[in-house]
């Protein structure tokens, strides 16, 4: 059984279909690698927060980068992404 297989009873009923694109790979793979009595569920949330959050910051740099802005992001916005699970 692939590892991605175990998260589905834990999704939406229509998620028979799941297919897991390369970050969403890599995120549960690490989460379930450093979490290893972690429950499927709560690495699958943890997993889908730390997307979520890679998501919001690449946004937040789009936007930043068109308008020509620089500086840090706002202290709201967590740098989960450079820190990974591990950190």
């Amino acid at each position: 059984m692939r590892q991605d297989e175990r998260f589905r009873p834990h999704l939406a009923p229509d998620a028979e279909a799941l297919t897991l694109g390369d970050e969403e790979r890599v995120l549960l793979e690490d989460a379930m690698r450093l979490l290893p009595q972690a429950s499927p569920r709560d690495v699958m949330r943890l997993a889908l927060f730390e997307l979520v959050e890679h998501r919001r910051f690449l946004a937040w740099v789009d936007e930043h980068d068109r308008e020509g802005k620089r500086g840090s992001p706002p202290a709201a916005l967590p740098l989960t992404h450079t820190r990974g699970f591990g950190a």
